[in-house]
């Protein structure tokens, strides 16, 4: 009975150790992944200050502190010592061809419907040093942007919406309900969602009498620039496992 009381205690003991030295691993961990983010993010900034001397503003007088401002953003960690790309959500009161409402690879994101200045959404390359808009991200890198808008949509501020082009009931699915909604919406026997139709607020276009924004569709799953029945077959041959 000794022996058992004996062998319970030291048990206890043990796992008591285990615990507390796990505990401090995970705030060791926890403390060093901070200090990791804490740099990058200053590098990140330093770039975005130098991105806003580009646009002309001026660090005299806090000007560029009070107008361009990261207000939000996302390291992606590799592993606890590694961030390969950050999701930065910059602000400024004047021009950039970084607006966020279009669609970007699988996926459509809403512009702010309030009166802000120019929003920008961009990925910035750790590794290489680069920061690009969503637009570019799309060509130079197409990896991060695919992994963010893939896995970590949900880290954009509530500005922006992101929608999955196809995925009309917003179940974060593609099925064949979204393929009927479409087909009834086309055959007036139910309605688009009135999320379907996304206007770019920004980057008009001016023929000369009035500004025309580019309207883009969550419907439009096979990108040709309308939401028609198309878009209802691609998304059954998308399913049928069939290349469109």
């Amino acid at each position: 009975m000794k022996r058992a009381i004996s062998f319970m205690v030291v048990l206890s003991i043990a796992l008591t150790s285990c615990v507390i030295y796990s505990t401090a691993l995970d705030v060791e961990t926890s403390a060093q992944t901070s200090d990791v983010e804490a740099q990058v993010m200053e590098e990140v900034q330093k770039a975005f200050d130098e991105l806003g001397l580009e646009y002309g503003y001026s660090l005299s007088g806090g000007i560029l502190e009070k107008y361009v401002d990261i207000w939000d953003y996302y390291c992606h960690f590799v592993d606890g010592n590694t961030i390969d790309y950050v999701y930065v959500h910059w602000s400024t009161n004047g021009g950039s061809d970084a607006c966020a409402g279009d669609r970007y690879l699988d996926y459509c994101v809403s512009s702010p419907r309030i009166l802000r200045p120019t929003i920008g959404l961009y990925i910035y390359d750790v590794e290489n040093k680069k920061i690009y808009t969503f637009k570019e991200a799309e060509i130079y890198a197409t990896d991060y942007l695919k992994d963010f808008l893939d896995n970590h949509r949900n880290e954009v501020g509530h500005y922006y919406t992101v929608y999955k082009c196809g995925d009309m009931d917003l179940d974060d699915e593609v099925s064949i309900i979204d393929a009927t909604i479409i087909q009834c919406a086309l055959a007036q026997t139910g309605e688009f969602p009135w999320y379907d139709a996304q206007r770019e607020q920004y980057n008009k276009e001016y023929d000369g009498t009035h500004y025309i924004a580019k309207v883009y569709y969550v419907s439009d799953f096979d990108f040709d620039g309308e939401r028609s029945v198309l878009d209802a077959t691609a998304i059954q041959m998308h399913l049928a496992g069939i290349d469109c």
